[in-house]
């Protein structure tokens, strides 16, 4: 369970979130996706994200005081 709220899970999910979001620019550029497609990849790369800072947040309050 500590796993989830640690440091390298923070870290990876903001890294997947932002190659999901640079990944999903690059293909818009080079017209190599349907608009509904490049949306539902930001959305992912959005939810990576939100899920990092999520756990930023939780694991601030777990952390002994």
């Amino acid at each position: 369970m500590e796993l989830l709220w640690s440091r390298e899970t923070m870290i990876g999910l903001a890294l997947l979130g932002g190659a999901s979001s640079l990944a999903a620019m690059w293909m818009q550029r080079s017209g190599r996706a349907a608009p509904a497609r490049l949306k539902l990849l930001n959305r992912v790369a959005y939810a990576f994200m939100l899920a990092s800072v999520a756990v930023f947040i939780v694991a601030g309050f777990r952390a002994p005081a």
